[in-house]
């Protein structure tokens, strides 16, 4: 299949048509990492592959262990009014209240939350839902936005998801001191305070596939399985370069030009922000060592994303 030659992409421009400051990114590696590349919708921003890497590449210096996962905040279809949603004031309050959440939790050590997040429009989930209601005529530009989020702290702190069930005998209530439950504690806080109860979901927790090799045994031969579950991120700094393949391919997800929300005056992607003293230095220590877009990031296997469109 090719691209629909009705698309703004059609004739893969160098700077996207309708944001002149943004570049594209056509290429399937960017530094020697595979990205999440699909010409037959559009490019990737190179902007925002620099902006997330900066960042990624920032925490794998300043923690020892950092610990990340990937997860897709919906807005309910009950929640009618745009004034509530047409503007990036849900994904503040969600970051604010997760914040706080961190912050009860972590103890003496840093609970400082870093979130790369992409806000879009072109809903395949929302689509099928429609089509499954029996409506003939879709409009993607009538779906509510979505976000798309990385979530990176400190693993010292925080190292996993936990249970992303509703606690026990809890009246379907989101209790338990999970990084999980805070997650989505804090999108029904972002929503209204909703009650827990219809908050499945909105918060999708994004399963991954990865390639587990299985190693010769009793006569079979070795093979490589699938394994297609919800699977975090763990990043150590002693790994170098070779610990950002997998998230920098989840990360580059988020940078695609296709599907964002263009809405006048509302962002549609962003990255936390660190101070540029220290930014400086992690780019010196990287040309001392020359590490960074080396290949031989690509002989690697590697987590693919799985989320909407």
């Amino acid at each position: 299949m090719s691209m629909n030659p009705n698309s703004i992409f059609y004739l893969q421009p160098k700077r996207h048509p309708l944001r002149k400051h943004l570049t594209c990114h056509w290429g399937d590696t960017y530094r020697g990492y595979h990205v999440k590349q699909d010409r037959e919708k559009g490019p990737l921003v190179l902007n925002y592959l620099n902006e997330a890497f900066d960042l990624i590449k920032y925490l794998q210096s300043k923690h020892y262990h950092t610990f990340g996962f990937r997860l897709d905040l919906h807005i309910p279809e009950d929640m009618t009014d745009p004034l509530k949603y047409d503007h990036n004031g849900l994904i503040r309050k969600f970051q604010n209240q997760l914040q706080a959440e961190l912050n009860r939790s972590s103890g003496r050590r840093s609970a400082k939350l870093h979130v790369i997040w992409a806000r879009e429009k072109l809903d395949r989930v929302w689509m099928k839902r429609k089509r499954r209601r029996g409506d003939k005529v879709l409009d993607p530009d009538t779906a509510k936005p979505h976000y798309h989020l990385i979530i990176l702290v400190n693993g010292d702190a925080f190292r996993n998801l936990g249970s992303y069930k509703p606690t026990p005998k809890s009246d379907d209530q989101y209790l338990s001191e999970t990084m999980a439950h805070r997650v989505i504690r804090s999108w029904a806080f972002a929503l209204g305070n909703r009650a827990h109860s219809k908050m499945p979901g909105l918060v999708d927790f994004c399963k991954q596939i990865r390639f587990k090799e299985i190693p010769a045994k009793d006569g079979k031969p070795a093979k490589n399985i699938v394994v297609k579950k919800v699977m975090p991120f763990h990043i150590y700094r002693k790994d170098g370069p070779e610990a950002l393949v997998e998230i920098m391919f989840a990360a580059s997800y988020l940078c695609k030009a296709y599907s964002k929300d263009l809405s006048p005056g509302v962002r549609c992607f962003q990255t936390t922000q660190f101070t540029p003293d220290v930014a400086h230095a992690v780019w010196m220590v990287e040309e001392e060592k020359n590490y960074y877009g080396k290949p031989y990031a690509l002989r690697h296997g590697l987590g693919r994303v799985e989320g909407a469109d």
